[in-house]
């Protein structure tokens, strides 16, 4: 009994191959909404900085909302310096470094100031942005920007199921794959008596499912027997003293064969 439960409980293992895409920042980088960020450590003139942001297929951060300007403030807070933001100033009008794009979002300490130089930067005390030359003498950090990547990582599942719930779910599928076989067939039935005593044992009875315009009804006591190969059923009368069945209709199925029904009650 005990090998036996073992048996039934023992478990079925296959495994699964399952790829999943993950969205999330490189080691170092820090995510806020659809971006990565990354604050860098080493200060550079704004030029260089916009081509160390390049390498790593970023740029210079583009600030859009207050939201993400909270956001860039924060890093320099932990990078305790002021920043370099991709905004640059050219024929007087401020831009993106990067895009190209014209800003829509500003933040300047003063925007009188803001017209004196042609770069831009980020104090770590308030998070306002202060224009400065674009010298090389003027080395800052820099906040880099990308977009989250995507990638794709394969996982192999091991997934185990007892034997007794593997039968179940097989005796369930190919129940269900018959039923689905025989929903449309046609349903015969051979119960009209035992064939010792009834001549006609191979009368038979279909279910009542053909099409009913085309039916037929014999007022007579009859039995049927085969249907012909011309596609009518034949019959004898009988005498109720014999072996008989009433018969109910006959109809054509859904290919236009005939086909016949009878009561499946047996006298002697």
């Amino acid at each position: 009994m005990a090998n036996a439960l073992q048996i039934s409980l023992k478990l079925l293992f296959f495994c699964t191959v399952v790829k999943l895409i993950s969205m999330e920042c490189e080691d170092g980088w820090k995510q806020h909404g659809a971006n990565c960020y990354l604050a860098t450590e080493d200060k550079k003139p704004f030029n260089e900085s916009v081509l160390q942001c390049r390498a790593m297929s970023a740029q210079l951060v583009e600030i859009g909302d207050a939201d993400e300007n909270e956001f860039v403030h924060n890093l320099t807070i932990s990078m305790k310096s002021a920043a370099w933001i991709g905004a640059s100033r050219e024929n007087g009008t401020w831009t993106w470094v990067t895009s190209r794009r014209p800003i829509t979002f500003t933040s300047w300490v003063n925007e009188t100031k803001k017209k004196q130089h042609g770069c831009a930067r980020m104090w770590k005390k308030d998070g306002l942005w202060h224009s400065i030359a674009c010298k090389r003498k003027n080395k800052l950090k820099s906040i880099c920007e990308k977009k989250v990547s995507a990638t794709d990582q394969e996982w192999v599942i091991p997934v185990a199921v007892t034997s007794i719930t593997f039968v179940l779910m097989v005796v369930i599928v190919l129940t269900i794959y018959s039923c689905w076989r025989k929903r449309d067939a046609k349903k015969i039935q051979t119960d009209l008596g035992p064939e010792d005593s009834n001549p006609y044992s191979n009368a038979c009875a279909v279910n009542d499912d053909y099409d009913s315009e085309n039916e037929s009804y014999d007022n007579q006591d009859a039995v049927y027997t085969n249907v012909s190969q011309d596609g009518e059923p034949t019959f004898d009368s009988r005498d109720k003293e014999d072996i008989y069945a009433t018969p109910i209709k006959t109809a054509l199925d859904k290919d236009d064969n005939a086909v016949f029904m009878v009561d499946n009650s047996v006298y002697q």
